[in-house]
């Protein structure tokens, strides 16, 4: 009976996870933060990944995030460093029975800067997978379509969450138009993130060119990453009176006057798999507009009034379209997207795939 006493005990004590990241990244993506904090609340101590930390094996679990993180470094030489140190850190974890666990947010990297590496890493990372999470149902059948190697892998869906309450939301609509100078009786679209290629922002602007929309405004607001990008953007927007380009990096407090001041968020991304973009519009109630994918209709059918898919290359009829259905700081609420159901999940998918937590 004592030995069954000890052997309950060590099972159900706390379960330790070293997150890759854990709450360095909140001023950029707070994403982890909130599914940290949750985890937290249901008893999960977690710790912040590092080099170092993973050598101590003070954890059962190391649970990934973005492990492409490194291999678009502008040395070649750091990307490759760092991307190997990051294998054999994820290799000796396992050589003592630690677990890994990936939350796949990319289906695969946007930009590939190193073609060999990056084939490379990814031949040595996937067999290193205990199991994956998938942000949606429908991008289960994409991850193991596209990495074989996880077929049998085990794998939990659980959905990307909503910011409501971590952002500053204290302005009023008239408020937040009064700071951008735009006025009351104007119908206004947005784009805001990084102004990045593969987000289609150039056919946004485009279509905003033609008469259809001409009493719509646009605003993109971002930091972009190229400046040359940014160069072909700004010749694109000028001679378009309706289109605004805003080039900064928006901080926290100031999200609310972009988010309060229009009335529907478009996405027009060429390939997209999640989009935390479209969560922090929808958490705003700012109905949105994305590309008509299996993932996207799946947060459809659960913020049924906030999301609006197209199909195809985007139009200005699918504007317009929106723009007739919407209404702008709708009240948000769903329990499948809030972090304590998430990280319940989370948790429950940690238990199955360490099974039982040896005692230290």
């Amino acid at each position: 009976m004592e030995v069954k006493k000890r052997s309950m005990n060590s099972s159900n004590r706390t379960l330790r996870v070293l997150a890759c990241p854990a709450y360095k990244n909140k001023s950029s993506n707070p994403y982890n933060y909130l599914l940290c904090s949750a985890l937290e609340r249901k008893g999960v101590t977690v710790s912040e990944f590092s080099f170092f930390n993973c050598l101590k094996l003070r954890y059962d679990i190391v649970h990934v995030h973005w492990p492409e993180l490194y291999l678009n470094s502008a040395s070649f030489l750091k990307a490759f460093l760092f991307s190997a140190i990051l294998i054999a850190s994820l290799a000796w974890s396992k050589l003592f029975g630690k677990k890994i666990v990936w939350t796949v947010h990319n289906l695969r990297p946007h930009k590939v800067k190193y073609g060999t590496l990056n084939s490379l890493f990814w031949y040595f990372y996937l067999p290193l997978v205990d199991g994956f999470i998938s942000l949606s149902g429908a991008n289960l059948k994409l991850i193991r379509d596209e990495y074989p190697k996880l077929s049998n892998v085990p794998s939990a869906v659980t959905l990307h969450g909503l910011y409501n309450g971590h952002y500053p939301d204290n302005l009023t609509r008239s408020e937040a138009r009064t700071k951008l100078s735009i006025s009351s009786e104007r119908k206004v679209c947005l784009l805001m993130g990084q102004l990045r290629p593969y987000k289609n922002i150039e056919l946004l602007i485009d279509v905003f060119g033609s008469a259809d929309l001409s009493g719509v405004d646009l605003l993109v607001v971002g930091r972009s990453v190229d400046s040359d990008y940014s160069e072909e953007l700004k010749q694109l927007a000028s001679g378009k009176s309706n289109v605004r380009i805003i080039e900064k990096y928006v901080d926290d407090a100031d999200i609310q006057i972009y988010m309060k001041s229009v009335d529907l968020m478009v996405l027009p991304f060429r390939r997209i798999f999640n989009s935390g973009s479209a969560l922090l519009s929808v958490s705003f109630g700012i109905p949105t507009l994305v590309p008509n994918t299996p993932n996207f209709v799946e947060y459809q059918n659960i913020l049924q009034d906030l999301i609006f898919c197209f199909d195809g290359e985007l139009e200005s009829k699918d504007i317009l379209q929106a723009l007739e259905q919407t209404e702008p700081n709708m009240l948000v609420e769903a329990e499948s997207l809030t972090w304590d159901d998430i990280a319940g999940k989370t948790y429950d998918f940690y238990k199955s795939v360490v099974v039982d937590v040896k005692s230290s």
